[in-house]
């Protein structure tokens, strides 16, 4: 594994193998989105599992982008409105598609594919509105061929 290591500000789970990154800005809805994926996986028993909230170390291994929780945070998430829960987690995943929270009107009805690059690799990239998170449950599901 790479020694160099770079934290950033997203959350990132596994839904049905596929390592996910969720980015956006502070107040966007990463979290909420990130628990809403994980509550309609357990509902509709696709494997799913937590990796972390609100940051990342990201490394590269080969040709893969790796995510894991940074120590502190280490399954902990924050649940706007009522505070820090502990959830179970895994250690890391390969990260396979990045979702960018974004304002609605920068969302297409039709988007072509597109792609976001870190430390180096290259991976999809799809855009989701900020805080409408079954939406963007949906499109998420969409895209990695779960519905």
């Amino acid at each position: 594994m790479s020694r160099f290591a770079r934290n950033h500000h997203c959350c990132v789970i596994n839904l049905a193998d596929n390592g996910i990154l969720i980015e956006g800005k502070s107040g966007s809805g990463k979290t909420s989105l990130m628990m809403g994926l994980l509550e309609r996986a357990r509902i509709e028993n696709i494997p799913a599992s937590f990796i972390c909230d609100d940051q990342a170390m990201l490394t590269v291994n080969g040709e893969a982008l790796i995510a894991e929780a940074p120590k502190m945070i280490a399954g902990k998430a924050e649940l706007p409105g009522h505070g820090i829960i502990q959830m179970p987690h895994c250690g890391s995943t390969s990260i396979k598609q990045v979702f960018r929270l974004v304002p609605d009107e920068m969302v297409e009805r039709m988007p072509k594919p597109g792609f976001s690059s870190h430390l180096g690799r290259p991976l999809p990239l799809t855009m989701l509105p900020e805080r409408h998170e079954n939406r963007s449950v949906r499109i998420v599901f969409a895209a990695l061929q779960l519905i």
